[in-house]
């Protein structure tokens, strides 16, 4: 079995986070370094699950209820920006964050970062539901 040694820069990016953050967890206690070598702290893949679950916990602990949290292994391929569900949907950005407030759409917030999101799917069933609502 092989061992693994991060950084924080590289534990930051094997979780998908910003290196500051990292930096922060280790300041306040959150996250403790397995060794230092020369000037550099040093993590154990111990280290990196540690580090996973602090990222996960914050984000439960920080999106309000409007938005889904998406996990920071998943891959983002199947979501949308603001702007880019906007233009589809054919509705400025303001009207789409009020659907969201009022239960109309789901918003997505990926672990670890401010920007909404919005899935493929959900976007083209609100496409659907305005054509057909036009339509009658």
């Amino acid at each position: 079995m092989a061992f693994h040694v991060y950084t924080i820069r590289q534990l930051a990016q094997e979780i998908g986070c910003d290196h500051g953050r990292v930096q922060q967890w280790v300041h306040r206690g959150k996250l403790a370094a397995t060794d230092k070598i020369g000037l550099n702290l040093v993590f154990d893949d111990a280290a990196v699950d540690a580090a996973r679950r602090l990222l996960d916990g914050e984000g439960m602990g920080r999106l309000p209820h409007l938005y889904q949290r998406i996990p920071a292994s998943e891959s983002l391929a199947s979501y949308l920006t603001k702007r880019q569900a906007a233009e589809i949907v054919g509705v400025d950005e303001a009207t789409l964050a009020r659907w969201v407030k009022a239960g109309k759409i789901k918003a997505y917030k990926p672990v670890g970062q401010e920007r909404i999101l919005f899935n493929n799917t959900d976007v083209a069933h609100l496409v659907a539901e305005r054509a057909s609502s036009r339509a009658a």
